[in-house]
């Protein structure tokens, strides 16, 4: 059906003298009606509203000649019997390709009329050509919502987009996302609900069959392309791209998980941790991943990494779990203290400062802080209590003033140190890391070695003072 009205006005436009071009004499329009909306199947000819516009084309003098088979016939007409007549030529079928399109060259300086549900969605568009019919038609039922769809779309469009664009840009308008990047639409839709029966943005891509258009999407932006894909499959590639990335460590059982494009996960996974509003969801995500399976993913990973030298490591930060083996790593050394080098107080320190720009690090942050006033207070018990020059300087203090002095320049430290500690200990609420091994070597060194021997050179230079 087709509005007799409104179409014969758009056809009769289309022969105006204003639209004729500079070398232009007359005016041939090509009608191919693909739906045959103005054509009757059953009789094999125009329907009644067809034989309503010919008569207003015949007033205008236009002729009407339909093009159906007969391509010789229509060829001859156009280019040597008639040279001189406009014509409207209908086809009640889709138009061929070019190279099997007897009228193309003609085409090439005539002008198109469509009436069809596709045509208004080019014309929504300002799209010229025939190139994103198949891709509108099938998508047309997206196109049906002006305000929820149509317009959002609009606002992202740019006139040389072609069917990837349109998909990114269908896919932008669902998640509500305000650019064309396909690594914010994924996160926008990641931060509805990994789990796509819960998300309503999935649904919609569901619902207007984008899904494979998203996995492919998902694999050229990213190498992602495990079988039966989903949105949790997804994210915890990223995770596990960014161990193998930054660790080297090829976890076993996640080999599917590892991601051609590792810049772009990269890339992708530190905007979104260093988000202000959603690294909330990334935590959330990341520890969902980690304690599924009973932590399978947790132990694998700190199995490895037990094995490994730290520095390996040090810049790896998608999961929590390179800073608690680095803390334990750390905290476990002073168990053997006084096999610590001062190398190794300096790696310690080093690792410490590093972390301090990782996305975790505000998690761990006392923990951390509590750390290196421990190893701090270990390496100035090396440097000026365990050295014997040290040692011998400090016994040959003559008077209280000259160890007045001494704790005024640098036995202070001692007990600042040790205050630092207990500062940052006392703020974190989860001690048991630090409770089970490092407060108990911290104190003993405090009390039994570093306060006791400063207490007894100054107690028995008060006894020499006052006998003297």
């Amino acid at each position: 059906m087709v509005n007799v009205e409104k179409t014969s006005n758009s056809i009769l436009k289309k022969f105006s003298t204003s639209e004729l071009k500079d070398y232009e004499k007359r005016k041939i329009v090509f009608w191919y009606d693909r739906d045959k909306t103005a054509w009757d199947p059953e009789k094999q000819a125009p329907g009644e509203e067809l034989e309503e516009i010919v008569q207003d084309l015949e007033k205008n003098s236009i002729k009407f000649h339909i093009l159906d088979n007969n391509y010789f016939e229509t060829k001859k007409l156009l280019e040597i019997e008639d040279l001189e007549s406009n014509y409207l030529i209908y086809c009640p079928e889709k138009e061929r390709a070019h190279e099997d399109n007897w009228f193309f060259d003609i085409q090439i300086y005539s002008s198109r009329f469509e009436n069809s549900r596709i045509s208004d969605i080019k014309s929504e568009f300002e799209i010229d050509g025939h190139e994103l019919d198949d891709f509108f038609m099938k998508y047309e039922k997206f196109f049906g919502n002006q305000k929820e769809r149509v317009h959002p779309l609009k606002k992202l469009h740019q006139r040389d987009w072609r069917e990837k664009e349109f998909i990114v840009g269908m896919l932008a308008v669902f998640s509500k996302t305000q650019a064309l990047d396909f690594k914010m639409i994924v996160r926008d839709i990641m931060l509805k609900s990994l789990d796509e029966t819960e998300n309503s943005v999935w649904e919609n891509i569901s619902k207007f069959g984008l899904e494979e258009s998203f996995w492919e999407l998902a694999e050229e932006n990213f190498g992602f392309s495990p079988k039966n894909p989903t949105l949790k499959k997804l994210f915890l590639s990223f995770l596990i791209t960014h161990i193998k990335q930054y660790s080297g460590i090829s976890l076993s059982g996640y080999d599917q998980y590892v991601n051609r494009k590792e810049n772009e996960c990269q890339i992708f996974l530190k905007h979104w941790m260093d988000s202000s509003r959603d690294s909330g969801n990334f935590e959330e995500y990341t520890r969902e991943m980690l304690a599924e399976n009973v932590h399978d993913l947790e132990k694998s990973l700190q199995s490895e990494l037990e094995k490994r030298d730290v520095k390996t490591y040090l810049e790896a930060e998608a999961v929590d779990t390179f800073d608690k083996t680095l803390i334990l790593r750390i905290r476990k050394s002073f168990n053997t203290s006084v096999d610590s080098t001062e190398e190794d107080f300096r790696n310690y320190l080093a690792w410490i400062d590093t972390r301090r720009t990782k996305h975790w690090f505000s998690e761990y942050e006392n923990i951390y802080n509590a750390l290196e006033y421990a190893v701090k207070l270990f390496r100035f018990s090396r440097e000026y209590y365990d050295d014997q020059k040290a040692v011998d300087k400090l016994e040959s203090t003559r008077s209280l003033f000259e160890l007045f002095k001494a704790y005024a320049e640098t036995y202070y430290q001692i007990d600042y140190l040790y205050r630092k500690f207990y500062y940052y200990y006392d703020k974190e609420q989860e001690k048991d890391i630090l409770k089970t091994s490092l407060r108990p070597e911290v104190e003993k060194l405090y009390t039994n070695n570093l306060l006791r021997k400063l207490l007894s050179k100054w107690s028995r230079l008060i006894d020499s003072e006052l006998d003297g």
